[in-house]
């Protein structure tokens, strides 16, 4: 019997560096996507607004998906999909692209939210010793360095190269 490429541990860990390292990407081209979408303060206020809504009220459905799907499945799943609405929201052209991927994407980094610590407690519970820390403080890493790589190119080249 062949051996898994990664241990659920080292498996998890990557799932929240991916999912801090997208929230940094987003984070570090705030000023630029604005600009280029042309939403104004107010408008950035408001889809900010939105999007912590659309994530609490995504969470909600957790236990519903849970009850059907793993947590390892669903994450397979809203990963790709994370980078895809991430990736529609750094290259919205215009309010209403910007208020659709805001809304959107917050929406799925909130069930990612739910299943990637879901699964975190149970790899934790399984091997009975405290490493939750390590896996949120491997998505504040993340989250650091991308916002800054992505503020700098964003900058520089614009939020289509980040």
């Amino acid at each position: 019997m062949s051996r898994p490429p990664l241990s659920p541990r080292t498996a998890i860990m990557l799932v929240f560096a991916a999912f801090g390292s997208l929230i940094g990407l987003w984070a570090g081209s705030i000023p630029l996507v604005t600009l280029q979408a042309g939403v104004s303060s107010y408008q950035l206020g408001l889809g900010l607004a939105a999007s912590t809504l659309a994530s609490v009220l995504s969470m909600s459905l957790g236990g519903v998906i849970g009850k059907h799907f793993s947590n390892r499945a669903v994450l397979l799943v809203l990963l790709p999909l994370d980078a895809v609405l991430t990736l529609g929201l750094m290259t919205a052209g215009s309010v209403f692209w910007f208020f659709l991927f805001i809304i959107t994407q917050a929406a799925v980094m909130g069930l990612t939210d739910i299943f990637m610590n879901a699964e975190a407690s149970a790899i934790e519970h399984d091997m009975q010793k405290p490493i939750f820390t390590a896996f949120h403080g491997g998505a504040s890493l993340a989250m650091a360095i991308f916002a800054i790589v992505s503020s700098l190119v964003s900058a520089w080249a614009g939020t289509h190269v980040s």
